[in-house]
């Protein structure tokens, strides 16, 4: 294992010959006394196999295992780039501190050996040991301690990760090593995770900062405390204990809980999705009011295998006789054991407040106190309220101290608009029950605050007498109205007038672009309160009016004074809400055009002298969108 600034390239520098087979690509050369690690793999902690012990003083390079005594054969570690692993008491032989060593005399040749290792994250511990898996022999568990991996890792500088692997040498003396992976290596994800619930199941966790208390719940309820363990790895793993803690200056532990009201479970959810539960007899609990946890071990053996989950259940009552609010936490922690070394997973501390009274509670959802917020859309203010009335909703309301008939008078609500306190909006504290405890409020909003757009509404509840400060629970609901999308066209003097051309010599109706009477405007107001996607298109079309004779000329528009014409029996758009106009309000946009642009004559010839009135009809068609199709 190493944390070489080279990374994955790190490599012994040591000299390539068959005097350095000793070096294994990691150490040192054996050939040098002095600066010896430095040539080593840097930061580095090395677990050797080693069938040979270099243990001749006359030979250069051949006293490297002198300190490994009279083992031979010998599994030890030792750290290559530390200068403090290196000394030389024989002269210019180099020297390797071993540490750990033991035997391997009794391997035998063309034998598999299972290397078994694991690194416990809570003690921070390496261990490793040698077992022959056609037998019952291994070698003791090593232990390379934390400080010591810490230290030569440089694990705090490298976010508590190092490189690891393999690797090996031959020199004068040659043997051949295979390795295989067992178990494939993966990335461990082993987790404990603590919760607190209240009687309806809802999580009454905080922030452990938190001075709100709330969520919270009353001395005189139960909690459900949950412990959820998660388990991925390689190979499986036994359990060998569940430990709950808690402060028994705020959790009540009985003596025993063989009681249906805390009874616990452990129910075990295994990889292919089947469950099995432990509970009753067969699940022991051994309660420890001293050191203020309870221990939980099921009769029979568990094997936690990759893909598993555990969870623990346990319900518990409150110390009744607390004087204050006071915040609390739950905590726990798991033992497994695998091949004979046992691993401690910690879990959060969750917390919680536990209330001397109980709170005084507001939802729109009887079966969820949890739920404040409510968002009610619409497409128009007429869904909400029709001939004046009031838009009345229901919601929920708990105190478990008060009496439900007496609420009104226990109670002050007030109702805000934008931070505005509505004092002609009406409400109702009913004593009727809903569910869980409930009680059903009714709330009442006049139409006149309501508005196209976005009406945000908050209703907080305080004690009588009281209408500022924190109140004691809030509620919001939002109205999203869409609004509407309306238009007129405006011509003439009146607004109602046709379009006009009168009083015309003959010499004057041929053209491409033949002006109306003066006066005679054409204005569009665009009438748009919808919230989203406000775009629109005015397009316009003509029809000869039924029974009337066709006429011998068209009707075109123009955007402005000059330009040619665009025939309207194209159907063409002729106003939109890309194409400018005056906006007011951010509600109505309104275009007017003169008697030049807009609606005008297109004749080719000279018209006959005649009325033509009431004969060709403009058609204007709004879309609810600017490309109408």
């Amino acid at each position: 294992m190493q944390n070489d600034p080279r990374g994955e390239a790190a490599l012994t520098s040591a000299a390539q010959d068959s005097r350095d087979g000793q070096t294994l690509g990691v150490y040192g050369g054996g050939s040098y006394s002095y600066g010896t690690s430095s040539i080593a793999i840097k930061n580095s902690v090395a677990i050797e196999f080693d069938l040979n012990s270099n243990q001749n003083a006359g030979t250069d390079g051949q006293n490297f295992d002198s300190k490994v005594t009279s083992e031979k054969m010998h599994l030890a570690y030792s750290f290559p780039g530390d200068a403090a692993s290196y000394s030389n008491p024989d002269g210019d032989r180099a020297v390797l501190n071993h540490y750990g060593t033991l035997s391997l005399d009794g391997t035998q040749n063309g034998n598999w050996y299972e290397f078994h290792y694991a690194y416990d994250h809570s003690s921070g511990n390496f261990t490793y040991y040698l077992k022959d898996p056609g037998g019952t022999t291994q070698t003791a568990v090593t232990t390379i301690p934390s400080a010591a991996l810490e230290k030569e890792l440089q694990l705090s500088a490298n976010n508590n990760q190092a490189y690891w692997g393999f690797t090996a040498a031959d020199g004068a003396v040659s043997g051949q090593t295979k390795i295989a992976f067992a178990d494939l290596p993966i990335v461990q994800d082993i987790s404990l995770t603590n919760d607190v619930q209240n009687s309806a199941g809802k999580s009454i966790v905080v922030p452990a900062d938190d001075e709100t208390k709330e969520p919270s719940i009353s001395k005189n309820d139960t909690a459900q405390f949950k412990a959820a363990f998660h388990y991925t790895a390689n190979s499986a793993t036994t359990l060998k204990g569940f430990v709950t803690n808690f402060e028994t200056a705020v959790v009540k532990l009985p003596k025993a809980l063989s009681t249906t009201a805390n009874a616990p479970t452990l129910t075990i959810t295994h990889s292919d999705g089947t469950t099995t539960v432990i509970s009753g007899s067969d699940l022991n609990a051994t309660v420890s009011q001293i050191n203020q946890k309870i221990t939980f071990l099921p009769n029979s053996p568990v094997t936690i295998k990759n893909g598993d989950q555990l969870e623990l259940s346990v319900t518990l009552p409150m110390v009744t006789t607390l004087t204050a609010d006071t915040k609390t936490y739950f905590t726990s922690h798991v033992t497994t054991s695998a091949s004979n070394v046992e691993t401690t997973t910690p879990g959060n501390a969750a917390y919680f407040w536990v209330t001397t009274g109980n709170p005084t509670t507001l939802t729109w959802d009887d079966t969820d106190s949890t739920v404040k917020n409510k968002i009610i859309n619409v497409d128009q203010l007429t869904d909400l309220t029709t001939s004046g009335s009031d838009w009345i909703g229901t919601f929920y309301w708990q105190d478990k101290d008060i009496t439900p008939a007496n609420a009104t008078s226990e109670f002050n609500v007030i109702v805000k608009k934008d931070g505005t306190i509505l004092n002609n909006t009406g409400y109702s504290l009913s004593s009727t029950a809903a569910q869980n405890g409930f009680y059903k409020g009714a709330l009442h909003i006049r139409p006149e605050y309501f508005a196209d757009g976005v009406n945000t509404f908050t209703i907080a509840i305080y004690p009588k007498g009281v209408s500022s400060g924190t109140p004691l629970d809030t509620l919001t609901v939002t109205f999203n109205v869409g609004g509407d999308l309306s238009f007129e066209v405006l011509t003439g003097q009146s607004g109602t007038d046709p379009l006009s051309w009168t009083d015309r010599t003959v010499s004057e109706t041929k053209s491409d672009a033949l002006a109306r009477d003066a006066d005679n405007t054409i204005q569009f107001k665009v009438d748009d309160a919808r919230q989203a996607d406000r775009n629109w298109a005015i397009h316009a079309s003509t029809t000869t009016v039924d029974g009337a004779a066709a006429v011998p000329f068209s009707l075109g528009w123009r955007d402005a004074a000059t330009g040619s014409l665009t025939d309207l029996a194209t159907n063409p758009i002729v106003f939109s809400s890309t194409s400018g106009g005056t906006v007011t309000g951010n509600l109505t946009t309104s275009k007017t055009w003169s008697n030049d642009a807009g609606v005008l004559i297109d004749s080719p010839d000279y018209l006959s002298v005649g009325d033509y009135s009431n004969r060709l009809q403009v058609n204007w068609r709004l879309y609810n969108t600017s490309n109408p199709e």
